[in-house]
């Protein structure tokens, strides 16, 4: 009965009249679908001048803390770029719903119809099926992306209390409390991305694990460098060899390579025990050491910076041949001003020598003069002893 229904309902479609209701039927499908199309592409732009003047109402900046991930403007352009694109897939949708309802009108093309359908059942049957077999994996994901968060938040408000000084740990410096909290928190959510890893959709694929293989070999291969940066940073910051601010020299240069050079932190020096000044000059033998010692002495409690205690010290170095060499030595609170320091205590030595009238003499100085005539300035300041003379004349 129902092949015989079927036979005379095919040969029905295949008559003349049969065919012309089949075009009259395609034409208003036609009709309606221009109509749909014209409407769809009106509705279009009222959809995206209201996306243009909500979205700034509703969506804000992506930020993570502090740091700016992407600003308004730019997750703005993403979201409406998405949105607007809405009325494309719609296009797409009622054009495959004419050609699957045009194309059953006419007993040629019917099967291509039933072709049509059959795929698209497929496909939204794969969907349906796929999302629901996601939909346990997903609620695990976010199950451990809360769990992170609340954790990541204990210990932000535990590192945040021993920074401020509300609670206190032995033998853990406050100023440790920012970097183990920022360490802590790329250590839980990086075990949180290991752990959801196995329960993202399609993370059993081969395509998946392959890609997955691809980036590990690649960091693999380029984190050795890297992974070396980070312990010796880690160090670094643990053993709190300095902080921002800090005077410090690095192996033979003033801030220089840091990961395999002995580090000296002038700033923690200068606040804990002072940094040494020293200068040193020669004199000649004919000036009394004693008197050396106290010049010497009485130039470095001139200078603004130099500590008085500990006093000022004077050391012999050498006795050479036609001088002595003394090193005077003082201490200082200030790290950064170090130049300045050694020019200002230069010329305080100066300014008392030359008031003493008694010469600095270098290395290697010889002179043969007439009378008074000294290495010294013409007009020093203050009083001054007078100088011995000799006279040669020709016999």
């Amino acid at each position: 009965m129902r092949i015989r229904t079927g036979i005379e309902k095919e040969r029905a479609g295949r008559r003349p009249l049969g065919i012309l209701f089949s075009i009259l039927f395609a034409i208003g499908i036609t009709t309606a679908a221009i109509v749909a199309m014209r409407l769809l592409s009106a509705g279009d732009l009222r959809w995206r001048a209201w996306l243009k003047d909500m979205l700034p109402k509703y969506v804000k900046g992506l930020r993570l803390r502090d740091f700016e991930i992407l600003s308004q403007g730019q997750v703005i352009a993403v979201v409406s770029g998405i949105l607007s694109r809405i009325d494309l897939l719609i296009g797409l949708v009622l054009l495959y719903i004419y050609l699957t309802l045009v194309l059953s009108l006419f007993p040629w093309t019917q099967s291509w119809s039933w072709q049509l359908l059959n795929f698209a059942g497929t496909q939204l049957g794969d969907a349906a099926r796929s999302i629901g077999s996601a939909l346990p994996g997903l609620f695990m994901v976010a199950i451990i992306i809360v769990i992170t968060n609340w954790l990541t938040q204990l210990v932000d408000r535990f590192f945040d209390a021993i920074e401020d000084g509300t609670h206190q740990m032995p033998g853990f410096h406050p100023e440790l409390a920012r970097p183990s909290k920022r360490l802590l928190r790329i250590l839980f959510w990086l075990a949180a991305v290991i752990i959801a890893f196995p329960f993202f959709p399609g993370a059993q694929s081969k395509a998946f694990q392959g890609v997955s293989l691809f980036l590990g070999v690649l960091v693999s291969l380029g984190s050795t460098g890297i992974v070396g940066n980070i312990i010796a940073g880690l160090v670094l910051t643990y053993s709190r060899s300095f902080a921002v601010g800090d005077r410090v020299k690095i192996g033979e240069q003033t801030g220089g390579q840091v990961a395999s050079s002995a580090i000296i932190n002038y700033t923690r020096l200068a606040e804990e025990q002072g940094l040494v000044l020293h200068t040193q000059i020669t004199i000649g033998y004919d000036v009394e050491w004693r008197q050396v010692h106290a010049l010497l002495i009485a130039a470095a409690k001139l200078v603004d910076g130099v500590e008085t205690t500990p006093e000022p010290k004077v050391f012999q170095r050498s006795l050479d041949d036609y001088y002595v060499a003394y090193e005077l030595t003082c201490v200082t609170r200030l790290s950064h001003p170090q130049l300045r320091l050694h020019s200002d205590l230069h010329a305080a030595i100066q300014d008392e020598f030359d008031r003493a009238g008694v010469e600095i003499l270098p290395p290697a100085y010889h002179a043969l003069r007439d009378a008074n005539a000294m290495v010294l300035p013409a007009e020093p300041k203050g009083p001054r002893g007078e100088p011995g003379a000799f006279r040669i004349r020709n016999t």
